[in-house]
């Protein structure tokens, strides 16, 4: 007896796995809807997202969604792994984005004036709620990057 599965909506409520897997969409699950191990396979399936985002229908109840959602869940976990990305201190950030943008100390007056700016640009005070949602705002990032991460190994006792 062949392995028979349940399926909603089929005539008869029951297929084989048999035949599923002659299906073209089992086929594309085995080729793409795998965990991604290597460096070829993650930049495959960030063409294959890309070609799906670029060309899909701009409908929220559209099936392939759920496709792009997956896939972009897989990307993410290989970044996480492979890319990781260290904390930045928030004067590391700010500095990053001044040079990012080629800003000048005097052309951030959303912190304040040169001086302010110089005085947290070289750690001797930090940014206040008011300054960071400005920063936030104006770099169109969350105000989470502005905030001191906490070290590790100071809660290890």
């Amino acid at each position: 007896m062949p392995n028979i599965v349940p399926t909603p909506g089929s005539p008869n409520g029951m297929f084989s796995i048999e035949a599923l897997s002659d299906l073209p969409v089992m086929q594309f699950a085995g080729e793409y809807l795998q965990p991604i191990d290597t460096e070829e396979q993650y930049e495959r399936t960030k063409a294959l997202l890309y070609a799906l985002i670029t060309q899909s229908p701009d409908e929220a109840k559209h099936p392939v969604n759920g496709l792009i959602h997956i896939l972009g869940m897989m990307i993410e976990t290989y970044e996480d792994t492979h890319y990781a990305i260290p904390n930045s201190s928030p004067i590391e950030v700010l500095k990053f984005l001044m040079e990012q943008q080629g800003l000048t100390q005097s052309e951030l007056p959303e912190v304040g004036s040169q001086g302010v700016v110089s005085e947290i640009l070289r750690g001797r005070r930090r940014l206040n709620a008011r300054q960071i949602e400005a920063l936030s705002n104006r770099f169109h990032i969350s105000p989470a990057v502005f905030f001191p991460k906490p070290d590790p190994l100071s809660s290890v006792g």
